[in-house]
């Protein structure tokens, strides 16, 4: 009489989107989210865009290379 419920399977969107961890650990998070970086960096310097918050972007004066670049890690 004491049947367990097998657990609901969860979405793998859900999984990627909420937790990618799961997936992705260790060097291959950091490379990519080095990668990420770099080509925000890249795209920002080249509409001189500012990627100065976590969720912020302002179109702003241009700058060098490396400034999109600390930006980047500053966020």
């Amino acid at each position: 009489m004491n049947e367990q419920i097998e657990p609901q399977k969860t979405n793998r969107l859900v999984i990627w989107l909420f937790d990618p961890f799961t997936y992705i650990a260790g060097w291959q998070a950091l490379l990519t989210g080095l990668a990420a970086i770099v080509i925000t960096a890249l795209l920002g310097s080249v509409g001189n865009v500012h990627f100065d918050g976590v969720l912020d972007m302002h179109i702003g004066a241009k700058a060098p290379l490396w400034f999109f670049v600390v930006e980047g890690f500053m966020d």
